[in-house]
């Protein structure tokens, strides 16, 4: 019974610095483009939560207030959070890129080849 509860203690703090290492992840990418933001995860509720803050504009604690090409360079910026923090054989991406203008389309490939 003992170990049982140790492990569930070692799988709480697994779960804890991961989410925290992911969060911090997702910031760091955020800044290539000066946003803020960062990734809240309540464990108890089994919620994701992103707060974006685009440029000095306002908080957006809902993705869907973003634009599109906003909302696209989140994604990409979540995903390559998760990708850091999970290891993977290999990873695939299909039509990120859809509502991003020339621009953000460029950074966006560019953040992604400098990844992999």
């Amino acid at each position: 019974m003992k170990a049982a509860r140790h492990r569930g203690q070692q799988y709480k703090t697994l779960l804890a610095s991961t989410a925290k290492l992911t969060s911090d992840c997702f910031t760091s990418f955020l800044e290539s483009r000066n946003y803020t933001g960062e990734a809240i995860f309540d464990h108890q509720e089994g919620t994701l939560s992103l707060e974006i803050t685009p440029r000095g504009d306002e908080v957006h604690k809902d993705t869907r207030s973003l634009s599109g090409g906003e909302r696209s360079f989140s994604t990409v910026c979540f995903m390559l959070a998760l990708w850091e923090v999970v290891e993977m054989r290999f990873c695939c991406l299909d039509e990120f890129d859809f509502f991003m203008v020339n621009d953000i389309h460029m950074e966006n490939f560019n953040q992604i080849f400098l990844f992999v």
